[in-house]
């Protein structure tokens, strides 16, 4: 995946869907940014509420990999969705970095309220990392016990408003939607989105393939907007997130 070089000591991690990358993700990822040496987009390839519908997996990392560019944003994938799981990983991987995990006022209500197989899941959660929770529709009420471990942060109304179910609604009702996303993915996710409704994920994936191709050759032919691939490579490395650690893809 994307890396960002060295090891940081504050680590700050985005885990989503993506589906797909909105200018909210972009915002949030920024945010956190000045608040940590290094930020992880992290896409997990099994997600524990939702199915891949839609974009795939391969193709969701590639257009996240291409949404936001700074030199302090990192692109990661783990096995595992529940933030438990991705807490472990990130912990064993990082573990002289102070890591905190980050997300809207709703996914935080679902990480404390999950009905985790194991008995004191959420102390060992929370004796690995922090939670950063932005306002999403709300702020979230902290209970008493945890004020220590979560960090609340307001955001802008129209970010909370905004998500990637919002921009495919937009997409399927024939609606104005590019503003929604950044700007370095919007003609990838016309492609994927717009020419591929009703369609299956494999229909979704070989379309992106095809248009992929296409892509590239015009890159290489010279007619790529700036002549840049946006993807961060020449200065990141590869990452890749496992159930019990990273390890290059």
């Amino acid at each position: 995946m994307r890396r960002v070089n060295g090891d940081p000591r504050t680590l700050a991690v985005i885990p989503g869907a993506y589906n797909p990358p909105t200018i909210a993700h972009a915002a949030l990822a920024i945010r956190a940014a000045e608040m940590a040496d290094e930020v992880l987009l992290l896409l997990p390839e099994i997600l524990p509420h939702k199915d891949f519908d839609g974009a795939g997996f391969e193709t969701r990392l590639d257009l996240l990999r291409r949404a936001v560019d700074h030199n302090r944003v990192s692109v990661g994938a783990s096995t595992g969705g529940l933030f438990l799981e991705v807490a472990r990983a990130c912990a064993a991987r990082f573990p002289n970095a102070e890591i905190s995990l980050v997300c809207g006022r709703d996914a935080a209500e679902r990480i404390l309220a999950w009905p985790y197989p194991e008995e004191g899941a959420l102390e060992r959660l929370f004796s690995l990392v922090k939670l950063w929770v932005f306002d999403r529709h709300g702020a979230l009420h902290v209970p008493e016990m945890l004020r220590e471990s979560i960090v609340l942060f307001p955001s802008e109304e129209h970010l909370q408003r905004l998500s990637s179910t919002e921009v495919r609604r937009r997409i399927a009702g024939g609606e104005e939607w590019r503003e929604l996303v950044p700007p370095s993915i919007r003609d990838d996710v016309e492609h994927i989105y717009t020419r591929t409704q009703g369609r299956g994920t494999e229909s979704r994936e070989a379309a992106f393939r095809a248009h992929e191709f296409i892509r590239a050759a015009d890159h290489l032919a010279g007619r790529c907007g700036d002549g840049s691939s946006g993807s961060g490579a020449a200065t990141c490395g590869a990452l890749s997130l496992q159930s019990a650690g990273y390890a290059p893809s």
